[in-house]
């Protein structure tokens, strides 16, 4: 008698061997994991309150063990004489303030605030009786007054005209640069005024003093010839053996 195996019974074959073996293996962890239980179910009871010691008791015995005794060291003669004069006049200072409070508490209160009253008026009238300080402080007229307008050195004498007076057709004007933007500069006599100069724009400074012949029509401002009165000189370029040159009059035509 033969028996014929095929893969197929190969395959049965091998998935049964694995299910049996798998089987027995799970038992064994059964029984395994049954002892472990009866020897932790058979451990001692500790619910007894009287029986469990306190954490904190312990810790503090421990603690109370292990921190090292610090002895202080006996204070001699002169140390306890000054200690005993220091509480002394410790006592003393805290009972006068303290009768000197239950005898007139309410008046000390009534004239410390008087005092300091006093003392405020002083200082408000002090501060507006002085002068120097007026310069300081913004007033509402500050408002309504335009800003200052640069000094111009005695060259006002050369204008026949100002910006605010809004005439028409040629005229002088005599003016101090306060701004540079490209072609344009910006120029003060009292009032401020943008105009077109051109390429000349980069040969002036913030701070120069000009003398400009103008052509005005109506809004439009057209310059026909400027001339440099003074040029203002920056510190970096200034030389200190000759601050003398900043004041100079020479007359600079462009």
């Amino acid at each position: 008698m033969s028996i014929l195996i095929t893969w197929d019974w190969a395959v049965y074959f091998y998935w049964f061997l694995e299910s049996y073996f798998y089987v027995r293996v799970e038992e064994i962890k059964v029984l395994h994991y049954t002892v472990d239980d009866d020897y932790s179910f058979s451990s001692e009871d500790c619910t007894n309150l009287a029986e469990v010691i306190p954490i904190t008791t312990a810790k503090s015995t421990a603690n109370a063990v292990e921190e090292p005794l610090i002895l202080k060291p006996a204070l001699n003669e002169e140390s306890e004489e000054l200690f005993i004069q220091i509480e002394k006049e410790i006592t003393a200072v805290d009972e006068g303030d303290i009768c000197h409070l239950q005898y007139e508490s309410g008046e000390l209160l009534l004239g410390g605030v008087s005092q300091e009253a006093e003392q405020e008026e002083i200082f408000v009238s002090e501060w507006i009786e002085d002068d120097d300080l007026d310069e300081d402080c913004i007033h509402m007229n500050d408002l309504m007054i335009e800003q200052a307008t640069p000094s111009q050195n005695g060259f006002e004498s050369f204008a026949s005209a100002k910006i605010m007076d809004c005439l028409e057709g040629a005229q002088q004007w005599v003016v101090s640069v306060v701004g540079i933007e490209e072609n344009y500069i910006h120029i003060s006599d009292g009032k401020r005024l943008w105009v077109n100069v051109g390429e000349k724009a980069k040969k002036i400074g913030n701070g120069d003093i000009l003398i400009l012949d103008v052509v005005r029509t109506g809004k439009e401002i057209s310059v026909q010839n400027l001339v440099r009165v003074e040029a203002s000189v920056s510190e970096e370029y200034m030389i200190p053996d000759e601050e003398h040159l900043i004041q100079d009059d020479r007359v600079l035509a462009i």
